[in-house]
């Protein structure tokens, strides 16, 4: 575009000059003349003469000087003007950081910067002359699609455009167009300034931010569990369907406090003033659905911050009403499964030369651990203690299934190698070999003769138990598990007693209470704390040992098992 520079106006400035110099020949011929005017007239007299000249040379002079003067003044200050004007749009042509361009009537680059080499990668000579279709994604006549006959159909006022434009390497750039239309000297339009800025990265920040947008609205809208958003003082503000379905149309605007049941308010008030200084609280709340009925939820409450400032909080609440009442069923049958175990151990045995008795806790309501004893004859006693692996319903049940054997399988083969035998087969047929996992459980048999004073035993991968005496004598593992192996054949050990002497068998879960001991550390503990009260119970000789223990994450069973010879 051809702009004004001051070099313009120097020819204007010169003929402005010879116009005030003809001026002044005119006006000294005018002064000739009258001087020989004056002379016909009879005025003789120089100094009149003069006089006279000088007023009239000033009565033509002035006036013609002073609109020439004021005329320079004027054209000398709107060359400054365009001058500043000029300086001003050489700054923005000169612009690196975003590209400007002047494109004619029909679309053709009249002139670009060299910010076009940076963001584009093309020199300026390179698009000069080129139409402006070279930079489009999509080829089009007319950044507003107002082409007519190949003309350009623009108005007078400016306008912004997003385009996806072409750098030289085929990389496609987001950038803003601002396009202002110019005129020339006529007022016709004559093509359009434009600014482009490159806005790819706040073009990708938009889709992330619409990405984003359209995720949460999923993941909110469509959740199954109940989703709201309550502004800072406890107003709903904006539900999903499922709360809609169950509560109603017309949440907004309804108060927290409007949806529980009476008896959580307290709570509800104080976890909400927690929630507002920053906690994340959750809870099980009771909620009144549209229909008035009570509803049991589990409910998370999470502080909405902006800026540093709480905005108000999100609530996603799980409906378990359903699985509270099928929590309660089952807690009722297991609470009567857990009497059925316990009643099928064995009870105290208190016979003249030997005390048995002993004590369990389940992990659950029910678990694997099992203890029985049975009188083999007038002197022999057949006592087995056993830990099926895992704990709970499954375990439980193998558990019972083995103790529907132990009286007969105990009480008629007596050899404490057949025991374990047979109770190996049983746990291979009917478990191991039809289904895909293995299972097994650990098992210590012994038999006390107490006419003999002697103690015959097999451990199957059991925690030893410990005989008490003047020399404490550790019942060691002498086979691996049942049920892991087909045919086990299991190693008998047998030992003497001394009259008084202790035996204590346990359960693995027992000893967890020393986890930060060995196995053999911990069992000699106990050992210790039996030594010191031995007036308790079974039970509160267990209560007493784990009593300074420490209780882990997923605890076992604890079976033990106090026998006094």
């Amino acid at each position: 575009m051809e702009l004004l520079k001051e070099s313009t106006f120097k020819p204007i400035i010169y003929i402005l000059f010879i116009i005030y110099l003809s001026s002044e020949i005119l006006t000294l011929y005018f002064i000739g003349e009258i001087y020989h005017f004056l002379d016909k007239v009879g005025i003789y007299s120089q100094l009149g003469k003069v006089a006279i000249l000088i007023f009239i040379y000033l009565l033509l002079r002035f006036p013609l000087g002073f609109i020439l003067n004021d005329q320079y003044k004027k054209l000398n200050q709107y060359s400054k003007d365009m001058k500043i004007s000029y300086e001003r749009y050489q700054t923005l042509f000169r612009n690196p950081l975003n590209i400007v361009y002047i494109v004619n009537m029909d679309g053709v680059v009249v002139d670009i910067n060299s910010a076009t080499t940076t963001i584009l990668g093309y020199l300026p000579k390179e698009v000069i002359g080129q139409h402006f279709n070279m930079f489009l994604e999509s080829q089009r006549k007319d950044i507003r699609n107002k082409f007519h006959n190949e003309n350009l159909q623009i108005d007078s006022e400016s306008f912004i455009a997003k385009e996806r434009i072409k750098h030289k390497n085929g990389k496609i750039i987001d950038m803003e167009v601002l396009s202002i239309p110019y005129t020339d000297e006529k007022g016709d339009i004559v093509g359009l300034i434009g600014v482009a800025k490159d806005i790819t990265k706040e073009s990708n920040y938009s889709k992330k931010l619409e990405d984003l947008s359209q995720r949460y609205k999923c993941l909110f809208e469509k959740n199954p569990h109940y989703a709201c958003m309550f502004n800072k003082d406890g107003f709903v503000e904006e539900v999903n369907n499922k709360m809609i379905e169950d509560f109603g149309t017309n949440m907004i605007g309804s108060h927290y406090i409007d949806l529980l049941s009476k008896n959580d308010l307290h709570r509800a008030l104080h976890d909400f003033e927690s929630v507002r200084n920053g906690e994340v609280i959750q809870g099980i709340y009771q909620v009144v659905d549209k229909k008035g009925m009570h509803l049991k939820v589990d409910l998370k409450s999470i502080p909405i911050f902006v800026n540093n400032h709480l905005e108000g909080k999100f609530v996603i609440a799980r409906d378990i009403t359903e699985k509270d009442r099928l929590e309660q069923v089952i807690n009722s049958d297991l609470d009567l499964a857990k009497v059925l175990q316990e009643s099928v151990l064995s009870k105290p045995i208190r016979d003249k030369n030997i005390h048995i008795s002993g004590h369990y806790i389940a992990a659950k309501h029910i678990g694997g651990d099992m203890y029985a004893w049975y009188k083999l004859d007038e002197n022999r006693f057949g006592i087995i203690i056993l830990d099926v692996m895992g704990h709970g319903v499954s375990s439980a049940l193998i558990s019972m299934s083995i103790r529907s054997l132990l009286e007969g399988i105990i009480t008629k083969t007596k050899e404490p190698e057949l025991v374990i035998q047979r109770l190996n087969q049983h746990m291979y047929q009917l478990f191991t070999k039809n289904i895909d996992s293995i299972r097994f459980f650990t098992a210590l048999y012994l038999v006390v003769d107490t006419q003999k004073k002697e103690i015959e035993y097999v451990n199957a991968g059991h925690p030893s138990g410990i005989v008490i005496s003047k020399n404490n004598i550790l019942l060691e593992s002498t086979c691996t598990p049942l049920g892991i192996l087909e045919n086990q054949k299991p190693k008998v050990k047998k030992l003497p007693y001394e009259s008084g002497s202790k035996i204590l068998l346990f359960t693995d879960g027992f000893l967890e209470y020393y986890h930060d001991l060995s196995i053999n550390e911990a069992i000699l503990e106990v050992a210790s704390t039996y030594k010191g009260n031995q007036h308790l119970t079974s039970e509160e000789l267990v209560l007493e040992a784990l009593k300074n223990g420490e209780v882990t994450k997923g605890q076992d069973d604890v079976s033990f098992v106090k026998i006094e010879l």
